[in-house]
């Protein structure tokens, strides 16, 4: 099943602070920008686990899970459709 929180991506208004709320506060390093202009971050040896997206409003908009192994995806996969 999921072993964990990979990464997460928000939309906001104020993405642009995120560079100095995510290293400053959060301790995360600052990595390249997406092509949307998204602040990325990285809180270990992975290139970002955090992306904050220019958006309209504050919102959730993704998150991506890690699976042990392939079988444990589909496992899930028809968990979710049952």
């Amino acid at each position: 099943m999921i072993q964990e929180l990979s990464y997460i991506g928000v939309a906001s208004p104020r993405a642009q602070d995120w560079r100095k709320y995510g290293t400053g506060l959060l301790g995360a390093k600052l990595s390249p920008d997406g092509p949307d202009g998204a602040i990325r971050l990285a809180v270990d040896d992975v290139n970002y686990r955090i992306a904050v997206h220019p958006g309209k409003v504050d919102e959730f908009l993704y998150a991506g899970w890690a699976m042990a192994n392939e079988s444990d995806l589909h496992s899930f996969a028809a968990h979710l459709d049952r």
